[in-house]
């Protein structure tokens, strides 16, 4: 999803003409094995760039402010435990960020043209673990909870009790334990003087946020009111493109692909326009009709809209849709399925369709992958499609 989000935007921002794009994201270690969610906000930097506006990558730390996700966590956390079994990631160091400072960065990259294009890492005055944090954090709470260091790493567990105990969606919650065995230290290569090293300590900033959340709880708190939405799909893969291949190849190959491992019960049929058909052997009806929209397509993106079919809502499927997307700078594509209503209830489509989807797309990717794994590709990469041929398909 972040490189749908990233993709589109900075295609956005090449055709609107955007001076250029500023992004705040995570300090990334250098030479470590990064967590999933370090490895994406890595991957939403580069192909913000990737279609030539210049961005200015301000790389924070631990934010600490009144709202947002990781100290909010970390404060929930110290008031409602008495006991605090810390695994080994709370002596991680890290270089906390007062939210005022990380706007001052963010104030100075926009005013100073010459930060245009370059990474800029952000940190507070401190180097501190995480346990320090909770401690002084606890101190301002007027709370003592007791605390024991396990030597253990334990991040899958840790972010489960974080989930149970803050209540914090694990949406949030998972990527954040996930990336706190990395040093999040401001190093030398990208410490810009009097912008990286901000003037707030941790405990300034700790104060502040608690004192903004209690101010915030003595009026009424606003409700947020969601808008009604249909129970509609969205399903993003990701799977390696061989060399040389573009979006609409892979997409055709897709969509036969599926009629050669179905067969004899499910065929499938691509016309001269583009449109696509799914059909079971028992049904004179397709599945699945969906029609090739050459004006949203480009070289690196293959859309087609669900058009009809007895597994699609036909008269309320008016934005229902699957694309196949490259990834800026990777021999990697995207593949998803965005606001398709299925005809089923959901309770079955849940159990059912959805189940077998994802099983496919799982069977294609490894498929794909061994693909580019055979003789023609090692050594000796394709130069163009037509060396890598549908026909191969079944093989």
């Amino acid at each position: 999803m972040d490189v749908i989000l990233a993709d589109n935007f900075a295609r956005a921002a090449k055709e609107n003409g955007v001076k250029k794009i500023i992004y705040l994201t995570g300090i990334i270690p250098e030479h470590e094995k990064l967590s999933r969610h370090l490895e994406s906000r890595l991957e939403v930097e580069e192909i913000l760039g990737s279609y030539g506006t210049p961005v200015t990558a301000i790389r924070s730390g631990l934010i600490v402010g009144p709202k947002g996700s990781s100290f909010p966590i970390l404060s929930k956390l110290v008031k409602r435990l008495p006991v605090m079994l810390l695994p080994k990631w709370a002596q991680t160091p890290a270089q906390p960020t007062a939210l005022p400072d990380v706007i001052q960065a963010l104030d100075e990259a926009i005013r100073q043209e010459d930060l245009t294009g370059r990474i800029i890492e952000v940190g507070g005055p401190e180097v501190m673990a995480y346990r320090d944090m909770m401690k002084q954090t606890a101190e301002l709470l007027g709370r003592n909870p007791k605390m024991f260091d396990l030597p253990v790493m334990t991040p899958k567990l840790s972010r489960l009790w974080v989930t149970l105990i803050t209540g914090a969606p694990k949406i949030m919650v998972y990527p954040l334990i996930e990336s706190l065995p990395h040093n999040m230290i401001v190093g030398g290569k990208y410490n810009i003087e009097g912008i990286s090293i901000g003037k707030q300590t941790f405990r300034e900033a700790a104060k502040k946020a608690l004192d903004a959340e209690k101010g915030g709880k003595n009026g009424k708190k606003p409700r947020l009111e969601l808008p009604n939405s249909p129970d509609d799909v969205r399903s993003v893969q990701r799977i390696v493109m061989p060399h040389g291949c573009d979006a609409l190849w892979i997409s055709r190959y897709y969509v036969q692909w599926i009629g050669r491992v179905g067969a004899p019960l499910l065929s499938t049929h691509i016309d001269d326009e583009g449109r696509c058909t799914v059909s079971f052997a028992l049904f004179k009806k397709p599945l699945l009709e969906m029609t090739y929209s050459k004006v949203d397509s480009t070289e690196d993106r293959a859309l087609y809209y669900i058009t009809g079919g007895l597994l699609a809502k036909e008269s309320e499927n008016k934005k229902g849709r699957l694309e196949f997307r490259r990834i800026p700078g990777k021999e990697e594509a995207i593949v998803a399925i965005h606001d398709y209503l299925p005809s089923l209830p959901w309770f079955f489509y849940h159990y059912t369709q959805a189940k077998i989807h994802l099983l496919v797309m799982a069977a294609f990717r490894i498929h794909v992958k061994r693909l580019t794994k055979k003789e023609v590709f090692a050594g000796k990469k394709a130069k163009s499609q037509m060396e890598f041929p549908i026909a191969n398909i079944g093989k």
